[in-house]
């Protein structure tokens, strides 16, 4: 019997202002013309639709977390894999501020 393995790497980086976290995976990718509709709710690929299921609500819950915490996220991908990153702020200070 065969098992298919999911290769996942996570990556993090500290700069003075924010941590940012990558997760690194080796997937179908996302097309260019995708990148900025993927974290909008209910948006599912045109690759994916038939063959995955889901809601498409998962990036679009994660980008709203991140944003209440007065972080970002975003995507790099070309041709196969993609990078998906968020950062959230080291100043617990700005986010009081934001959200009061």
């Amino acid at each position: 019997m065969r098992s298919n393995i999911l290769r996942v790497i996570l990556e993090t980086e500290k700069t003075e202002k924010e941590l940012i976290i990558k997760i690194k995976d080796y997937g179908i990718g996302v097309a260019p013309e995708e990148q900025t509709n993927i974290f909008e709710r209910f948006y599912r690929s045109n690759k994916v639709a038939v063959h995955i299921s889901g809601f498409g609500l998962g990036l679009y819950i994660c980008r709203d977390i991140i944003n209440r915490h007065s972080g970002r996220i975003w995507v790099e991908s070309a041709g196969k894999g993609s990078v998906f990153n968020f950062s959230l702020p080291l100043n617990h200070s700005a986010i009081q501020q934001t959200h009061v």
